[in-house]
């Protein structure tokens, strides 16, 4: 009796804390290069929007467009001035048309963030293909002209000149609603900038 007493206590206060169990976090890249091990498990991450294909090849999948609209995204924690994690997309995520989750890519816009929890339904082709289940959009995104001004600031820091750089990194933070990650990296850049030329 004392044992299931004290089990009860046990349960009350974990569900008071307000601890939810829920499909681990994980990175997108993280999700593409360890693919196997994340077969018909159920994940959560953030993303950026790429494009939306007009179509593809389904293979043996699931995934025909009749069925699923598709995406491709860079995981949140690539940063995109970075031109080799620009040029890599995940290029097979997917929404069940007719769904919630289809209703909510209403009026996409490439960069847009997107909060996810999705299911890798199969590996093919080298990529995880994933099934998104549940969207929720964020209101912070990188803008194109973050990502053009902090690409010119690397070249000139790359060149020394790090007065015309600091310049291009304060253009790249101008818009308020900047990834809190990626105002970090921009601030770092802009301390390089005053660091090196002290």
């Amino acid at each position: 009796m004392r044992a299931l007493l004290t089990a009860l206590v046990l349960a009350g206060s974990l569900a008071s804390d307000g601890v939810e169990e829920g499909p681990p976090e994980i990175e997108l890249t993280t999700l593409r290069t360890e693919r196997g091990r994340w077969l018909g498990r159920e994940v959560r991450f953030t993303l950026q929007v790429d494009s939306e294909p007009e179509g593809w090849n389904p293979w043996l999948t699931r995934f025909s467009a009749a069925h699923y609209r598709g995406l491709s995204a860079w995981g949140d924690e690539q940063l995109l001035w970075d031109e080799r994690a620009h040029a890599d997309p995940a290029p097979r995520l997917f929404v069940r048309r007719g769904t919630e989750a289809d209703r909510s890519l209403r009026n996409l816009r490439r960069y847009d963030r997107l909060r996810v929890r999705a299911v890798v339904r199969e590996v093919f082709l080298d990529e995880p293909w994933i099934e998104l289940v549940e969207i929720e959009r964020l209101t912070e995104r990188i803008e194109e002209g973050t990502i053009l001004h902090a690409v010119r600031a690397i070249e000139l820091l790359e060149d020394g000149r790090l007065i015309l750089a600091a310049g291009e990194l304060d253009r790249a933070a101008t818009p308020r609603r900047l990834p809190e990650h990626v105002a970090r990296e921009l601030t770092r850049l802009r301390e390089l900038c005053r660091t090196e030329s002290d």
